[in-house]
């Protein structure tokens, strides 16, 4: 149970929502920018653009901040806080944790 709340707290969502419809229609429009997304971020950490990177981790974390996903939110804490770093460091392994999980937050929400 401590691990499903940590990918998706139902329940909180529910609560800032106010109905089921609601949550399940944000839902929905958030998993369906997920993938393009990813690539998109994938993209920029290829090219080692950190403005980009940034522009797509605070698109994540603004979603992320209504879905309750602690475990996700974290993922893109750590993206964001190699962002800071001079030079940029490689940023795959942490891009490749945020993607595992919002694959797993995929999987949860849409199973």
């Amino acid at each position: 149970m401590t691990q499903d709340v940590d990918l998706f707290d139902r329940e909180k969502a529910l609560k800032c929502f106010g109905n089921e419809a609601i949550l399940k229609e944000v839902l929905k429009q958030f998993l369906a920018e997920v993938d393009p997304m990813l690539a998109r971020l994938r993209d920029a950490v290829g090219a080692n653009d950190r403005e980009e990177v940034r522009k797509a981790v605070h698109w994540f974390r603004g979603g992320l901040s209504y879905l309750f996903s602690p475990a996700a939110e974290r993922a893109c804490l750590d993206l964001d806080d190699l962002t800071q770093a001079d030079p940029l460091p490689d940023l795959t392994v942490t891009l490749d944790a945020l993607e595992f999980v919002m694959r797993r937050l995929q999987e949860h929400i849409q199973g």
